[in-house]
């Protein structure tokens, strides 16, 4: 009962220091870069009955996931040097313009491609990119449970804000939707960010390694390429779906207003997930718990695939989907953290990032088109379930924590 105790204690005094970090990172998370994939689906239908796109052809925007991933490793190493603060400041920023740059678009898809690719690019910083780092050099004893909470702004947004956006697209229109979102970064997010998140102040660096050597030596350590792969694996599968959510939905023959409610089931069951990762990561093995959690995700889009179109079904595998989709940010961030330490922890998850951003772009693309190909959502849900068993058995092979984290 003594280390349970200790635990709590240890988060208590971290939280009583840093809440304002946490604070800023839940609303930043939340309305930042991570949560485009869930709100990009509630624009498919109406996008397509306003200017005649099909789902594959919106879901092609998802490839600016690609110019993103090109972006990451090199802003991982400026936030290593300077501070994740300016970054996130200036990526809520460029995301806010971008979004009513999008409510004010004529019908080109070339425009509507490049205004998206910018939200993705700038906000990359936004992502967990940043906000790991912050919260990395802050909650250092307790670092899965922070990550945990600063993981559930993104939990929440996607609670609330699916029947939010749903309601004023149905009622005022697509270019509402799109003036919504900038308009709770401009109003909420920014500020708070503002504010609250600390001048942290940059990642210890190397004393006289040359940073060649240093990354040379890195990257000759399998443990990179095997998280790397592993939270493309994931994250390729989990955003596919979600991407293209609410149609995949309707597609099972749930109604319209229906799928989007059920959209913050997901949320809802994301910000359970984060939470009892968080905790987990503190006390067991990362890759076992990485491993539990995705193959409760492949679990949902099976369950999505088999039993789709009754509504008990659906809703359960939106749950176990949303519990792989709360695990994912922690693993990753828990897992580069545990094995190689802070120094350069902005450079290395930039790597992870790369991965993932080049995954949730082909995953992306991939399902719009699969359903343009086969008018069916089944042969994505199938592949996507195979990528999440395959994530988490990638873990595995991470082996032990080292005694000492390089780092």
């Amino acid at each position: 009962m003594n280390e349970p105790r200790s635990q709590r204690a240890i988060i208590a005094s971290e939280w009583r220091e840093g809440w304002s970090t946490g604070v800023a990172t839940m609303l930043g998370m939340g309305l930042g870069a991570a949560i485009m994939p869930t709100v990009f689906s509630l624009f498919v239908r109406p996008l397509g009955e306003a200017f005649g796109w099909t789902p594959g052809q919106i879901g092609l925007a998802q490839n600016a996931a690609l110019l993103s991933a090109i972006a990451s490793p090199f802003a991982g190493r400026l936030i290593d040097r300077m501070g994740a603060r300016p970054f996130i400041l200036c990526g809520l920023a460029g995301m806010a313009a971008a979004y009513l740059a999008l409510a004010a678009m004529p019908g080109r898809l070339a425009l509507f491609y490049m205004l998206w690719a910018t939200a993705t690019v700038v906000g990359v910083a936004t992502s967990g990119l940043g906000f790991s780092q912050v919260m990395g050099l802050v909650f250092q004893k307790s670092l899965g449970f922070s990550l945990a909470a600063g993981r559930t702004g993104q939990a929440l947004a996607g609670i609330a804000l699916p029947p939010a956006l749903y309601a004023a697209i149905d009622a005022y229109g697509w270019r509402a939707g799109y003036a919504l979102m900038a308009a709770l970064i401009l109003l909420v997010a920014l500020p708070a960010v503002w504010r609250w998140l600390g001048r942290t102040a940059p990642a210890p660096q190397a004393p006289r390694e040359s940073h060649r050597r240093r990354w040379t030596r890195l990257f000759s350590d399998r443990r990179i390429i095997i998280v790397a792969l592993a939270a493309a694996l994931a994250y390729a599968a989990l955003i596919a779906i979600v991407s293209q959510l609410q149609p995949l939905l309707v597609s099972k023959g749930i109604a319209p207003a229906s799928a989007a409610a059920m959209m913050g089931l997901i949320g809802a069951s994301s910000f359970a997930g984060a939470f009892v990762t968080g905790l987990l990561l503190d006390r067991f093995w990362a890759p076992a718990v990485a491993l539990a959690m995705m193959l409760a995700a492949a679990s949902g889009a099976a369950l999505l695939l088999w039993r789709g179109g009754d509504p008990r079904y659906a809703a359960a595998g939106l749950l176990l989907l949303g519990l792989g989709q709360g695990a994912e940010f922690d693993i990753v961030g828990f897992v580069v953290a545990r094995y190689f330490g802070m120094r350069d922890f902005g450079g290395l998850f930039g790597i992870v990032v790369f991965s993932i951003a080049v995954g949730v772009a082909v995953g992306s693309s991939l399902i719009g088109l699969s359903f343009d190909a086969f008018h069916s959502y089944d042969p994505a849900l199938g592949v996507a379930a195979g990528a999440l068993v395959l994530s988490g058995s990638a873990y595995l092979l991470l082996g032990r924590y080292p005694d000492r984290p390089d780092g």
